[in-house]
């Protein structure tokens, strides 16, 4: 085993306990308590890590939005904050805390998007409001730490949903299209039509009465029926169909 390898293990044995530590701070007091705690741990990065396995697991364990929403707002800052100290002294530690605000700020606008069409989660317009904060924040550091076509299409694709959650239907379906061109320079086809397939929908949705717009979406969808990850991504943009046809 490598000294770096060992590294990222203890590191991710630390980043656990803390997990566990500030679970039971949210059981036995509130949320600022935890995020306290986490705030004054010794290594930047594993508290970074730490945020981010505890907000996954409030989301698909607990499935408390309320609190996973505040705790990840909080780790955002955190990173954030944690990367501007650093921004003299230690280039790489920064980039890497800056990466994990963006780590974050995604899973926030994931976890925050209705068109998942997940039954036992109830959003308020609060955390979709969130979400659409955490979707631009996303957009941002991809840009600023350049990190590549096929993240940048994902963080247009996110960022979309937000638009169309937010009833912004010509925003959306142009951040679509700028996922479908980055994912298609990534060399990601499934991505592309993807994101090609949701664009066609969000046209469909702006014209409903347009059998030509309906057709256009038909032919994207059956395009995707030819991929190995077509079943997830159909089973996504049907979700997607139920939650927002219901605006018009």
């Amino acid at each position: 085993m490598t000294r770096e390898s060992h590294s990222t293990i203890q590191n991710q044995a630390a980043a656990g306990q803390l997990v566990e530590q500030a679970l039971q701070c949210l059981e036995e007091a509130d949320t600022f308590t935890a995020i306290e705690f986490l705030n004054q741990q010794p290594k930047p990065l594993v508290v970074a890590a730490a945020y981010n396995d505890l907000v996954k697991d409030l989301y698909w364990q607990k499935r408390n939005m309320a609190t996973m929403a505040a705790l990840c707002r909080a780790g955002i800052q955190f990173c954030l904050d944690q990367a501007e100290e650093t921004a003299l002294t230690d280039r790489n530690k920064t980039a890497d805390l800056r990466s994990a605000a963006k780590q974050l700020a995604f899973n926030l606008a994931s976890f925050t998007w209705p068109g998942w069409d997940e039954p036992e989660i109830e959003l308020d317009p609060s955390q979709t409001a969130d979400g659409l904060d955490a979707a631009r924040l996303n957009l941002r550091l991809a840009l600023e730490l350049d990190k590549g076509d096929l993240a940048l299409s994902r963080a247009y694709w996110m960022l979309a949903g937000h638009l169309l959650a937010a009833h912004a239907a010509t925003g959306a379906e142009a951040t679509y299209r700028r996922a479908a061109l980055y994912a298609g320079r990534a060399g990601d086809d499934a991505e592309k039509l993807l994101a090609l397939a949701f664009a066609a929908l969000v046209r469909w949705m702006m014209e409903p009465e347009s059998d030509g717009r309906r057709q256009v979406f038909a032919t994207a969808r059956e395009k995707l029926t030819t991929l190995a990850e077509g079943p997830a991504y159909l089973a996504q943009i049907d979700g997607a169909r139920r939650v927002f046809f219901s605006f018009q």
